[in-house]
């Protein structure tokens, strides 16, 4: 019941977070979290790879995150709030 605080305010922190991306972000970060790779995603959106990279930047920037693994962690409990966990 402790952690009950603390765990409420990463929920807070990510939605508010998530909600920063901009609508492609966005669209690539739930790409990137079903599992497809940068270069699919390349392929879907019809973007190049420095486009891509430029994009995976920012994400990683504004979840504070230093890899693209992290994103995928980020973007799961992000989607766990949205859904009312």
């Amino acid at each position: 019941m402790i952690l009950l605080g603390p765990l409420l305010e990463l929920f807070k922190e990510l939605d508010s977070t998530k909600q920063k991306l901009t609508p492609k972000e966005r669209e690539i970060a739930e790409f990137y979290t079903e599992g497809l790779s940068l270069t699919d995603i390349m392929k879907e959106l019809e973007i190049s790879k420095s486009t891509i990279n430029t994009h995976m930047e920012s994400i990683r920037s504004k979840f504070q995150v230093n890899s693209n693994r992290e994103i995928i962690t980020k973007y799961q409990i992000g989607r766990l709030k949205s859904a009312g966990a």
